[in-house]
């Protein structure tokens, strides 16, 4: 062997040239793979929970409701390479206690909420010597007008702030499970790359005016909206 090597010691030289150019293509390929973003979810206390509350109607003799949740999220990426926040869903589980496909779809898995509600308040709490205010994550503020804060996430940054989501005039079970005033939800955020993270949480299930002491607003956005366009046909 030794021999061998020293008669064909260039032939080796550029064998192991080759070698050495065709590992350190496959490593960096490995590597670009391996290059992506990670989210981690997580929840803050304060305007954390959700509230379903009745409108006053009643719809093939079943009291119509209102649901309405917010949370205080916080969205770090713990991954290597970075991304924005594209989209953020809520999904629950229905309050239905018959076993039927309704029962299968919405009570043995999860009805989505894939669409943020914009609310015409900040969410705030009044502390009694102070006022705390709380960031949206993604909708603007009316208490400070200046844009919207970076959603680009790179490696160990993160976003913090809350999201909230109405649900129009509902009847019968569909409003969270509720057990001992808490409800499981699923929240999902989708990254620029189409990347989808998920993760679930035990919120409290609060009255209307509990919801209300965070934000004047909460559960009147399809109220205020509906009226506005009201307003606007008599108008016209």
């Amino acid at each position: 062997m030794i021999n061998w090597l020293n008669q064909n010691a260039g032939f080796v030289s550029v064998l192991i040239f080759i070698t050495t150019l065709i590992l350190g293509w496959v490593s960096g390929i490995f590597k670009s793979l391996m290059r992506k973003p990670k989210f981690k979810i997580g929840i803050i206390e304060g305007p954390t929970f959700a509230s379903t509350f009745t409108v006053g109607k009643k719809h093939k003799g079943f009291d119509v409701h209102k649901t309405a949740i917010s949370l205080y999220l916080r969205i770090t990426n713990i991954g290597n390479a970075p991304a924005n926040i594209e989209k953020i869903s809520i999904a629950y589980h229905w309050n239905i206690t018959k076993f039927n496909m309704l029962w299968i779809r919405y009570r043995l898995l999860w009805f989505w909420l894939n669409e943020q509600t914009v609310i015409m308040d900040d969410f705030k709490y009044d502390f009694g010597e102070t006022i705390k205010v709380y960031p949206f994550l993604i909708q603007k503020s009316y208490i400070d007008p200046s844009p919207n804060k970076d959603l680009y996430l790179r490696e160990g940054q993160n976003a913090i702030g809350v999201t909230y989501f109405e649900q129009d005039e509902s009847y019968g079970g569909c409003f969270p499970l509720t057990k001992r005033e808490r409800t499981k939800v699923k929240v999902k955020v989708v990254d620029s790359y189409g990347n989808k993270f998920y993760k679930k949480f035990s919120i409290r299930v609060v009255k209307l005016e509990e919801a209300k002491k965070y934000n004047p607003s909460f559960g009147e956005t399809y109220r205020i909206l509906k009226e506005a366009q009201e307003k606007s046909q008599v108008a016209s």
